[in-house]
């Protein structure tokens, strides 16, 4: 679902304003609008203070790159990039303790939503309960209150693997084993520049002795600044998607063949929709996603400053990629944008039930990295 937040028109189109993109769906990592030759214009920011947060996270480090992770839910807090903030996680432990937003959130065993946090699952009917304020949205899986622990010996100073089990709750039952691993790089491999990339994976195993729905995605945030001087509404996504997805009032998608809609918007060379954000009030996923030759899905964010390259390995058939311009959120409104890597849409557990089986002891995997380059 995406609106209108101002009343003035959208005026001749920024991405039509902007460089057209060299890519071609037969190379890989091409950039998704030329390389500005103008210095990033932001001062300096050091990482974030692990200090502002009491309980455990782990420090990051490869060259100029660092990323700071929680074992609060597995979250990203920050990923800085010779001194540029690109990802917009939890500021504090107060910030994080208070959920909003879900930032950086790994969405599993589901990922966005159920509608009214009730399902049925072979034959049995499963009630999630309401949230602590009372809603019935069922947002973005088990996780984001969840302790995770470090399994790794440790050695490699850029990467990491959080283990937990989730299971057990309300609405809920079975134990699921997760494991999330990030690394970053300094330099973006693929890129003949310099770059940045943080990679995450989620391994869902199914440690219960029947098949169960898992579904799985990440809700990361990245500054609009990071890429741009002029705010979140000078920047466009283009994205390799053939239909939009058709939601209700509460994210919902709406009744079968409703819920989708051919994405009418203008195209990259390469084929890619673009979809601006000056105007617009985005929280809509896109599906139908085509890959590059190399099997891989990539969404692009373009800024006058650089653009990022997010990256994601789940099945054509069903996966999307959500984008949120954060309009809703109580705090830092319209600063940062999420782009969602998901397995499967919103309300999956009910809408393709048959997609999201696991069965005994079967490993479902999400692989997703972005590419910062300025």
């Amino acid at each position: 679902m995406h609106k209108e937040v101002s009343s003035d028109s959208i005026s001749e189109s920024s991405a039509q304003n902007a460089p057209e993109p060299s890519c071609k769906t037969s190379c890989i990592g091409d950039v998704a609008g030329t390389k500005t030759s103008a210095a990033f214009s932001c001062p300096a920011q050091a990482p974030l203070d692990s200090s502002l947060f009491t309980s455990a996270t782990w420090r990051l480090n490869a060259g100029e790159a660092s990323a700071l992770i929680a074992a609060r839910g597995a979250v990203v807090l920050d990923w800085n990039c010779a001194g540029v903030p690109v990802i917009d996680g939890y500021s504090d432990q107060a910030d994080m303790e208070s959920g909003a937003g879900c930032r950086c959130a790994v969405m599993a065993p589901w990922s966005n939503r159920i509608q009214n946090a009730r399902y049925a699952w072979m034959g049995q009917e499963y009630d999630l309960g309401p949230a602590p304020d009372g809603s019935r949205e069922a947002n973005h899986g088990l996780m984001l209150n969840t302790d995770f622990e470090r399994i790794d010996d440790g050695q490699d100073p850029a990467s990491l693997t959080l283990h937990t089990v989730t299971g057990g709750v309300e609405g809920y039952p079975w134990p699921i084993d997760v494991r999330v691993t990030y690394r970053i790089h300094e330099k973006a491999p693929e890129h003949g520049y310099q770059g940045y990339r943080l990679e995450l994976e989620i391994n869902a195993r199914n440690l219960a002795d029947v098949t169960v729905p898992v579904g799985l995605g990440w809700h990361p945030y990245f500054h609009a600044n990071a890429i741009t001087d002029q705010g979140l509404d000078s920047l466009y996504m283009e994205l390799p998607a053939k239909t939009e997805v058709v939601s209700d009032d509460m994210l919902i998608p709406l009744e079968g063949s409703q819920a989708f809609k051919e994405a009418d918007y203008a195209h990259s060379q390469c084929g890619r929709i673009i979809v601006e954000l000056k105007g617009w009030e985005v929280d809509t996923s896109w599906t139908d996603l085509w890959t590059d030759k190399d099997g891989l899905i990539r969404s692009y964010v373009v800024g006058s400053q650089g653009h990022l390259v997010l990256t994601q390995d789940t099945p054509v058939a069903h996966s999307v990629v959500h984008a949120f311009t954060g309009d809703t959120l109580p705090t830092r409104k319209r600063q940062s944008l999420a782009l969602e890597p998901c397995w499967a849409m919103t309300n999956a557990f009910k809408r393709i039930p048959q997609v999201m089986e696991l069965e005994p002891g079967q490993t479902r995997s999400l692989h997703a990295s972005v590419d910062y380059v300025s």
